[in-house]
């Protein structure tokens, strides 16, 4: 796996693994961009992942009990 650096080591909230990164209890005021290069001998590939919260998941509930 990739080197990551302490923070995202130290998170109680998120997991990492070889293939996925999971993200618990988020809120709001988690924003986040994640990055990934991958390269072998025939190139590489690089790309981003963004993480941006939109709404608490109570907010919804108390919409669609509204409706």
């Amino acid at each position: 796996m990739a080197e990551l650096d302490t923070e995202w080591r130290g998170s109680a909230r998120r997991q990492v693994g070889a293939d996925y990164v999971e993200y618990t209890n988020v809120s709001r005021d988690d924003v986040h961009v994640l990055q990934c290069n991958a390269s072998n001998t025939h190139g590489y590939l690089f790309t981003n992942a963004f993480l941006n919260v939109l709404g608490n998941v109570s907010d919804y509930r108390h919409a669609l009990t509204l409706s």
